[in-house]
């Protein structure tokens, strides 16, 4: 063989080693990726056992910037994406945010080797779950499912003093005066994922007898208008952001209680919307029509139900318990006759006048002395 030829053999061998190393350094493998579902975006993060400098995108938004990510040689990279942008799709029967997700180990390339999965978020259970999955060698890019859960929502329900939610008092009420204004609010106490909070079919009952009720709020967030400036003292069901809490939805009332128990208990449903717009104007104040609940576009989030209750007294027992303080009050006192003073009176200006003539006989007698002469 020439010397050309042996030159020539060698050359294409150490193009095919390099080619060799190329390949197999270039094959980082996906250990974990972890989804986490929020309210308006969906975030996905990839961990590899090397160094990744391919890129990881929405399926179909490969050229939108906000739609994917490039890796820059670290082991891990997260791509957030916005629920209503990069191909996200939503199943409105069982509020389902779902998206292609292409994971290319080149740049602007799609290879045998590269993967692609479906991520999906639920929001209508209460569980919350980090799925962990090994790779997916594919062709044309077949898909795994991978899911998430939102969190439950935090709402609560609490009885204030106060008319006015701006003007509430600095603790709940629990023991309160009958026609005592007060207020029934909804918090919803975390704003992460959920935006809004829909409140409705609020009663209140006896605590000794359930079968006492009366409806303050009805199944389409509607006031009870038979109610409305004798008991109930706003016309519709009120909103606040941002005060104590993110967002609270809230009515006022005057205290009132059955005839059979002094606790009144308080219910209500409720549940939490991702959208700050929804869960709003589901009633017209004006004319009171009425929409109910199941006509809301978010009818399969999770519904809540809140509760709570305060011990109303009447002016009776008011008036009753301020007459058995008085009394507890007067039980300390000492009395004394008009006589037994006048008496114990007369004889106190005695004795301090005996002690007065007492004294004023031993000074006399002593300057008397003073003036004698002396005897030798």
């Amino acid at each position: 063989m020439s010397t050309t030829n042996t030159k020539s053999v060698l050359l294409v061998v150490v193009l095919m080693t390099i080619a060799a190393l190329g390949q197999a350094q270039f094959r980082p493998s996906l250990i974990s990726r972890d989804t986490i579902c929020l309210g308006d975006s969906v975030e996905v993060k990839l961990t590899f056992d090397a160094g990744f400098n391919g890129e990881v995108y929405a399926d179909g938004s490969h050229l939108e910037d906000n739609c994917k990510v490039t890796g820059d040689g670290t082991n891990s990279l997260t791509l957030k994406l916005e629920n209503s942008n990069c191909g996200v799709f939503q199943n409105s029967f069982d509020q389902t945010f779902m998206v292609f997700v292409n994971v290319a180990q080149r740049q602007n390339l799609i290879q045998d080797g590269d993967m692609a999965f479906l991520i999906q978020c639920k929001y209508d259970i209460d569980t919350s779950v980090t799925i962990r999955a090994g790779d997916v060698e594919v062709g044309r890019l077949s898909t795994e499912l991978v899911e998430n859960t939102a969190a439950p929502p935090q709402i609560r329900l609490t009885m204030w003093e106060g008319s006015d939610i701006n003007s509430k008092g600095t603790s709940s009420a629990s023991f309160v005066d009958i026609g005592q204004s007060l207020l029934l609010v909804a918090s919803l106490e975390d704003d992460t994922v959920y935006k809004n909070v829909l409140l409705y079919n609020c009663r209140a009952f006896s605590a000794a007898n359930p079968s006492f009720e009366v409806e303050l709020i009805d199944s389409a967030a509607c006031i009870n208008g038979a109610l409305y400036n004798d008991i109930i003292t706003t016309d519709s069901v009120e909103k606040t952001v941002n005060g104590d809490s993110p967002v609270e939805k809230w009515i006022s009332f005057k205290a009132f209680k059955f005839p059979d128990a002094d606790i009144v208990r308080f219910e209500c449903q409720a549940f939490a919307c991702f959208n700050p717009e929804d869960c709003d104007n589901t009633c017209s104040p004006v004319k009171r029509r009425k929409r109910d609940v199941e006509e809301i576009t978010l009818k399969d989030v999770s519904k809540m139900t809140i509760s709570g209750e305060i011990r109303v007294r009447t002016a009776e027992q008011r008036n009753t318990s301020a007459m058995k303080s008085a009394e507890v009050n007067s039980s300390s006192i000492i009395c004394i006759p008009a006589s037994g003073f006048a008496a114990g009176l007369a004889l106190f200006v005695c004795v301090v006048v005996a002690a007065f003539v007492a004294a004023t006989i031993t000074c006399w007698r002593s300057k008397r002395d003073d003036t004698k002469p002396l005897v030798y």
